[in-house]
């Protein structure tokens, strides 16, 4: 039986691997699992975020499956001490579809929108604007009108942009 060293051990551990280590009577030898480790998000916080205020961002979209955008408000008062998500922008690459929607109390999910073709394609460079209106948000996807999505939590809690790291953003503009 081959032996593995504690290096050797220490190595696969930094490889995102669980380690087990069995032992009985007549060996011990180290089982190795995959652990999926969750993807790290871009986070940008926000100020201000009025009627009239635009963030427009650019980017390469992934070559293929989703990717998310999320507009997350500042905790105090009704969403104090809970998930909550102003808008979500679910971005599909494979159907060319972004599906829109708000989570309040961290588990209740409002009712999705997802009609519209968005046009975003493969690995390609985009640009997605997110317009704050009084009653709305206008989305334009590579300088055309995408949607208009109602506010479903008050606009004026969002403080903070993230997203998930399945899309490659450059820096952004808010004005």
């Amino acid at each position: 039986m081959r032996h593995v060293s504690a290096i050797t051990a220490f190595i696969i551990a930094i490889a995102s691997f669980r380690l087990y280590f069995i032992c009985n009577t007549s060996c011990a030898f180290i089982v190795a699992e995959q652990v999926a480790t969750p993807p790290p998000v871009y986070t940008n916080d926000l100020d201000y975020f009025l009627p009239g205020r635009t963030i427009n961002l650019y980017g390469y979209a992934p070559a293929s499956g989703k990717f998310l955008i999320d507009l997350i408000p500042i905790y105090i008062g009704l969403y104090a001490g809970e998930q909550a998500i102003c808008l979500r922008l679910e971005v599909d690459i494979d159907i060319y579809h972004i599906t829109r929607n708000s989570l309040a109390h961290g588990t209740e999910w409002f009712d999705a929108e997802d009609e519209g073709y968005s046009g975003l394609l493969a690995g390609r460079f985009f640009s997605l604007s997110i317009i704050v209106q009084m009653y709305s948000y206008e989305i334009v996807v590579n300088g055309y009108h995408f949607a208009t999505y109602q506010h479903r939590i008050p606009f004026t809690k969002v403080m903070r942009l993230q997203t998930d790291s399945h899309v490659r953003l450059e820096p952004y503009e808010y004005y």
